[in-house]
């Protein structure tokens, strides 16, 4: 049976015991699951940057909070459905710090100085049967490369099956790639997060941050991966 419905044309979220989501074919529904809390280094981490980035929050100057408004009302951000976003400050401060202190770099206190994203060209991923890493290809020209203080983050998932074409989550910090004046080498490699034990699939996020504290849009792509024979 097929059914075309003009009210869910676009749905995101769970209502009742489905789950609705979409992919590169379009909408689709699922049954809901009940997420687990299995208490990884990684959530103990993400909880602790942000306690620490609540109480920072707390503690900052009038006139900083305020920047930090001012940017986040200047630089809207798309939700699944596309649309545009609208953060306050508070929760702009909370994204920003909490990304840069999950890896491991010095949060701004300052909110940025210009509106926007930050500029992030989509990275290619190849596989390296021989030293069997990751390697990712970026480009140089972005802003974040060429900055002490930017960075590329990159994140990725456990080995997946061929048959998988989309991942969600959860993604694995592979590392990070720091800018500098002299922008670092194109490609960096990374070790998977696990053995790979057979033909399996990667599915990697990514997102950049400049050195005044601005973030990209996420970017995502996969590759396919071999074990050593």
């Amino acid at each position: 049976m097929k059914f075309k419905s003009p009210l869910f044309s676009e749905a995101s979220g769970s209502v009742g015991g489905a789950t609705f989501s979409h992919n590169a074919a379009g909408l689709y529904v699922r049954a809901r699951g009940v997420p687990v809390n299995p208490n990884t280094p990684r959530q103990q981490l993400t909880r602790q940057s942000l306690a620490l980035a609540q109480a920072t929050w707390k503690d900052t100057d009038a006139n900083i909070k305020a920047a930090w408004s001012s940017y986040a009302a200047a630089t809207p951000l798309r939700d699944v459905l596309g649309r545009e976003l609208y953060l306050t400050g508070l929760t702009m401060f909370l994204r920003t710090y909490v990304f840069y202190n999950i890896n491991s770099v010095d949060p701004p206190e300052q909110s940025p100085a210009e509106p926007g994203l930050a500029e992030l060209t989509p990275p290619t991923v190849t596989w390296d049967d021989t030293t069997q890493k990751v390697k990712v290809q970026f480009a140089t020209s972005d802003p974040w490369a060429s900055a002490t203080g930017g960075f590329l983050a990159v994140f990725c998932s456990l080995p997946q099956s061929r048959s998988r074409n989309y991942w969600r989550g959860p993604y694995v910090r592979l590392g990070k790639v720091p800018g500098s004046a002299t922008p670092p080498t194109s490609p960096q490699s990374f070790s998977p997060p696990a053995e790979i034990l057979g033909d399996m699939r990667l599915f990697l996020r990514f997102r950049a941050a400049d050195s005044d504290g601005r973030l990209s849009a996420e970017s995502f792509s996969q590759v396919d991966v071999t074990p050593l024979a």
